[in-house]
């Protein structure tokens, strides 16, 4: 059998997806002819479908080298470099990308964006700065490459100096990007659209008064995106009920939808208002979707695109517009940058202000805010009684799984830290091993999350190795089983920048302290103030060390404990389904709206 036969046999197999078969066929060829191009590309393709990156890797390389004009090889090597970044494979993307920039192959500007963020994800921080800087420096004139370069923050800080740092070049970038943001380019930007993170979330964590910086961040985003419509469309139609519209890209069994699934269902209830729910995207589609399309007076799907949201809105024409959680996406900011209704207001599914100019009110809780609040926000703030949502309890394991179940020891104390792992502050570096010194019988719990668990420990086995084997990191659980999890361990731990907002509300209901150390920001108030509500202030700390000694108190002493766990079940239902919240916000809308008339 002629090389060309044996070729031809490995395409047929190839394209049937009989990757082994294929490979073997290539090797055949490869035997014969070591240099035969097509057969090294294609068993580059084989090899990464069968999980071997490494092979696949150095095949594309080999591919390259000898025929580098080769378009065919630098798309397959991309597009699997793609593959393995959109799996969370970053170690082998990160291989991959930087290949492809070594070669010198077409399109580069996609593979440093892409070796970027598998960089980002992995939390190489540093080497993502140094990878952009290197790239914006090769092509001055590419606007995502900036983009990326301005809103880049590690997925974890270790120190407070390390926040500071990253604060600094970050208002170091945003003003070089203003600066680069000439008419001259803007028009070409639009053309090309915004491909970024939500240019909100990288700040969240960092635990400051973000007023001015949202509201710079705004003003720059408004250059790059031009407002499209300043005033709101005339009424098209008499009507003596009071048009309230929600936008979101997150109505499904999202965590903001287990956020505000209630408030809508309460809104509903007032005759006088009528509701529409903007699903922005409308891509994920479910149970909740199907609860609120059910609940609303109109359910509309958004694009992805400008202009046809605002025809949609336009036709719609709600008197009220509420965004729900506009820190979800960065299109969810350039529309929100737009005037669609005479009253526009951010929701908490933002815990932090906007900064944007089209956006009136900020609609929060008295026991949630601190009394200089108002200064957090561009925004005007506006106050309601009773919990920050009407919330609606999480639906209850049938049954609670025990310890053993959960893989979880029966003896020890548990401390569950149970956010995302993007939340964990500096200050757990002394927090945590303080705790595991001071009690003997103590276990440690994060949730893995993308890959970060193996930043962190790595970190803190550079700090506190001998104390390591007591920190634990369970794979992320479904729902049920999550809320088992929460009754089954002794405390909860709040984070210090970025608090819990649905985890303290799904805390209480399964009966479990938290621990919460207040700052001045909402987005570390949520805890402390559901406490305070149930008329509780045990694990409210005033302080990092008053932070440990509740924690401390509350696994420690099972009496205390049991009482607590106790006080809370007695007090927790003024926390669920109270319609206080959303029936003063209801009555609100009429204030505001007959002032617009």
């Amino acid at each position: 059998m002629s090389i060309n036969e044996v070729l031809d046999q490995a395409f047929e197999a190839l394209e049937n997806k009989h990757y082994a078969e294929a490979a073997d066929k290539f090797q055949t060829v490869l035997a014969a002819d070591p240099t035969q191009v097509e057969a090294l590309h294609y068993l580059a393709v084989c090899q990464h479908a069968l999980k071997n990156t490494a092979q696949a890797r150095d095949l594309f390389i080999q591919a390259a080298q000898l025929n580098p004009s080769d378009a065919d090889i630098y798309h397959n090597f991309f597009t699997c470099g793609y593959e393995l970044y959109g799996q969370g494979l970053y170690a082998e993307a990160i291989a991959y990308f930087s290949a492809i920039i070594e070669l010198n192959m077409d399109n580069l500007e996609q593979s440093w964006i892409y070796l970027a963020r598998s960089l980002r994800h992995s939390n190489q921080a540093n080497e993502c700065a140094n990878a952009l800087n290197q790239a914006v420096q090769r092509y001055p004139n590419n606007f995502p490459l900036r983009l990326e370069n301005t809103f880049l923050f590690p997925q974890i800080y270790f120190s407070t100096t390390e926040i500071e740092g990253w604060r600094k070049r970050f208002l170091q970038k945003l003003s070089e990007l203003d600066s680069y943001l000439q008419p001259e380019r803007i028009e070409a930007i639009q053309a090309r659209g915004i491909d970024c993170d939500s240019p909100l979330f990288g700040i969240f964590a960092q635990g400051l008064n973000e007023r001015e910086t949202t509201q710079e961040i705004g003003r720059i985003w408004e250059k790059m995106v031009p407002v499209a419509q300043s005033t709101p469309p005339p009424r098209l139609s008499a009507s003596d009920k009071i048009r309230i519209g929600m936008v979101s890209p997150s109505f499904w069994n999202h965590s903001t939808m287990h956020y505000f699934l209630g408030v809508i269902q309460t809104l509903a209830q007032e005759k006088d208002l009528e509701l529409t729910a903007f699903y922005l995207g409308g891509n994920q589609q479910d149970a909740i979707t199907d609860r609120i399309k059910a609940t609303v007076s109109h359910f509309e799907i958004l694009p992805w695109h400008l202009d046809p949201c605002l025809e949609i809105l336009n036709r719609c024409a709600p008197d009220i517009l509420l965004y729900l959680d506009i820190g979800q996406d960065p299109f969810l900011y350039s529309l929100a940058s737009n005037r669609m209704a005479p009253v526009q207001c951010a929701m908490t599914g933002l815990p932090m202000t906007s900064g944007l100019h089209n956006l009136d009110y900020y609609l929060s809780g008295k026991a949630f805010e601190a009394p200089q609040a108002q200064a957090h926000y561009s925004e005007k703030l506006v106050l309601f009684e009773g919990p920050i949502v009407t919330y609606l309890p999480p639906p209850t394991p049938e049954r609670i799984k025990t310890r053993t179940e959960l893989s979880l020891p029966e003896d020890r104390h548990l401390y569950l830290f149970p956010m995302t792992l993007f939340r964990v502050d500096p200050e757990f570096e002394q927090i945590i091993p303080e705790i595991l010194r001071r009690d003997s019988e103590a276990e440690w719990l994060f949730i893995s999350y993308r890959g970060l668990e193996k930043v962190l420990l790595e970190h803190y086995q550079g700090v506190f190795p001998e104390l390591c084997d007591r920190i634990h990191f369970l794979p992320w659980l479904s729902q049920p089983d999550f809320l088992s999890l929460m009754a089954q361990v002794d405390v909860i731990m709040d984070s210090l920048r970025l608090g819990a907002g649905n985890l303290a509300f799904q805390a209480f209901w399964m009966d479990t302290p938290l621990v919460t150390l207040p700052s001045e920001f909402l987005r570390c108030r949520i805890g402390t103030g559901l406490y305070q509500l149930m008329g509780l202030d045990d694990g409210i700390a005033h302080d990092q060390q008053d932070y440990i000694e509740k924690a401390l108190k509350i696994a420690t002493q099972p009496a205390y404990r049991q009482d607590l766990r106790q006080r809370i079940r007695a007090r927790k239902q003024i926390l669920f389904n109270n319609p206080i919240y959303t029936q003063e916000m209801a009555a609100w809308f009429r204030t505001v709206h007959a002032s617009k008339d």
